[in-house]
């Protein structure tokens, strides 16, 4: 296991085993789903999120956020990372409360238009990130594939050196083309190649965030996917 720090201050051999996870999710009831939840050690102030269609490259990205500007947006600390039997584990901090998908009809307009200022905010921090030493890439910050939705169901693509390869590729995915010598999509003449690539959240929903309970409309910033 890639171990990053200490849960509360405890020595890393208090993390559960992905044996031990497994146990656990047993006992939930939902160890055999497709994207099972996370499981929790409430007494660790401990989330493990697991599966096989989990990458260990989100856990990276998480630790680098909070490295980078932890300060201005908020996502829990991670503790370590590992792969066992194709299934991936991510032991990062218990973050408290609710998703904003399930506390979205209860928050006033006011509430809804403040969550959504703080996410602004948060998305703009995170685009001031910059690729180290002039080097450009379109993928995750380990340098593989995007784990975009859109490329689950194609061929292998990326991690891209240009914007112009990105968009090739990105072109062809409604006929989910591979051959580099199939013909351009009508429409890829419209897709800009003289962009900046800027670092952002892939998945940014709802159901990927988290309200914290103890401030009424303030968001945690934590991926609860």
């Amino acid at each position: 296991m890639t171990r990053i720090s200490s849960v509360r201050n405890s020595s890393t051999s208090t993390l559960p085993s992905p044996t031990g996870v497994l146990a656990e999710a047993y006992r939930m009831g939902v160890m055999n789903d497709f994207r099972p939840p996370p499981v929790h050690y409430l007494s660790l102030g401990l989330t493990v999120k697991y599966g096989r269609t989990v990458s260990t490259a989100e856990g990276q990205c998480m630790w680098a956020v909070r490295q980078l500007l932890g300060n201005v947006v908020p996502v829990p600390e991670v503790y370590g990372w590992t792969v066992e039997a194709g299934v991936s584990y991510i032991y990062m901090e218990h973050i408290p409360g609710e998703t904003l998908s399930d506390r979205w009809d209860s928050l006033s307009e006011s509430e809804k238009r403040d969550i959504c200022h703080q996410l602004r905010t948060m998305v703009g921090h995170l685009r001031t990130i910059e690729q180290p030493n002039g080097e450009k890439f379109i993928g995750t910050v380990s340098r593989r594939p995007p784990l975009d939705h859109a490329f689950k169901h194609s061929c292998p693509m990326g991690p891209f050196t240009s914007v112009a390869e990105f968009h090739d590729l990105f072109a062809k995915l409604p006929w989910l083309g591979c051959d580099p010598s199939d013909p351009p999509h009508p429409f890829r003449a419209h897709l800009p190649d003289d962009v900046p690539i800027a670092f952002t959240h892939g998945d940014l929903h709802r159901g990927n965030i988290i309200v914290s309970s103890a401030q009424e409309g303030k968001s945690s910033g934590q991926s609860s996917d």
